[in-house]
């Protein structure tokens, strides 16, 4: 049961609480049923999950706290208690505390949620065959496509090797800078006009690698070498971001999930969370990680007081969704993208 300063997260005081019915989640808010300040209403007529033994049917909330949970006959007398309350009817749906992702990325669903899907590709002319669709697709100018969730590991014909710059190749592709981040985002694959791009490349990057074959670049680029491609993509406007952060805020919140745990939010990153949450756009309580933009450079003193906040129990938690008491360090790669250390026997 995951505890926030104390307070507890499950049946005790949930602000949000999800509805399963027709095989999907619809997440109900309360500031749904907001008359009263603060924010009061009576839930009834429903099949509650609850952590212990205990069955419940009905629940009033005050202040974004439960305040009474009962069943039976003891469901009408709480409605006749609060008969000035908001009253909602769930006709016997199921009721589930919020559901907390333990590893999530808030800012990367969003960007995913807008870039070309790659995990349904089982080769690599599927992937072009994605590609190509969503080009076919474009309402914008925009010259850079990008995509995510490739995995050369299910790619029958090609799972022994890395693919390269000339698999995005053809009359379409290649009038544009196309970047692909694996599924476990610890390699990029780009093509021909990004590697064209860039200039000063090392040799060797500590902690990453830029795959070559008979000395020239692959298009592929693992762990710390990532960094070489992310430099020279376009930066995204704040409009942009924050459109994208909607966009993951729907998607969790359509899946019952409430809560968060972000593992990796830069200092830039969470001023913008952070706005996002005073403005009151951010429906997702996050737990934060503080992770460097630069993982070998200390970013510490730049995560300053007012990005930091810790809830008290006498609070009322409405408005406040972005806890941070954690950082985030990357020690190795993954096996996915082959950037592992790995002991040879």
């Amino acid at each position: 049961m995951a505890i926030w300063n104390g307070i507890w997260l499950l049946p005790i005081i949930v602000l949000i609480f999800a509805v399963y019915y027709n095989n999907k989640f619809e997440v109900i808010s309360s500031s749904q049923f907001s008359i009263l300040s603060p924010t009061t209403y009576v839930v009834y007529n429903a099949s509650i999950w609850m952590s212990t033994n205990k069955k419940a049917t009905c629940f009033s909330v005050i202040g974004a706290r439960f305040d009474q949970v009962e069943e039976g006959d003891k469901c009408e007398e709480l409605r006749k208690r609060y008969p000035t309350w908001r009253t909602f009817n769930m006709n016997g749906k199921l009721v589930v505390p919020g559901l907390i992702d333990s590893h999530a990325h808030l800012l990367g669903l969003g960007d995913a949620l807008t870039i070309v899907d790659l995990k349904p590709a089982k080769s690599v002319k599927e992937v072009r065959e994605l590609l190509i669709a969503s080009i076919n697709k474009q309402t914008t100018t925009d010259t850079w496509i990008f995509g995510h969730g490739w995995d050369q590991t299910k790619y029958s014909n090609d799972a022994v090797d890395f693919p390269s710059a000339s698999d995005l190749e053809d009359s379409i592709l290649s009038k544009f800078f196309i970047s692909l981040s694996r599924v476990d985002y610890h390699a990029f694959w780009v093509n021909q006009r990004v590697l064209d791009s860039l200039t000063d490349v090392p040799e060797v990057i500590s902690g990453g690698e830029i795959v070559r074959k008979d000395g020239n670049m692959t298009g592929i680029f693992v762990d710390n070498a990532m960094k070489l491609i992310s430099d020279i993509i376009p930066p995204n406007s704040e409009k942009a971001i924050l459109n994208r952060l909607k966009k993951a805020n729907e998607k969790l919140l359509s899946l019952g999930i409430t809560s968060i745990h972000d593992a990796g939010v830069s200092p830039s990153q969470l001023r913008l969370l952070r706005k996002a949450e005073l403005k009151n756009t951010l429906k997702i309580r996050n737990y934060a990680m503080v992770m460097c933009e630069d993982d070998t450079v200390y970013c510490g003193d730049d995560v300053l007081p007012e990005l930091i906040y810790s809830p008290t129990s006498s609070e009322n938690l409405e408005n406040k969704k972005i806890l941070v008491k954690g950082v985030k360090l990357v020690l190795d790669g993954a096996l996915g993208s082959w950037g592992a250390a790995m002991i040879e026997v």
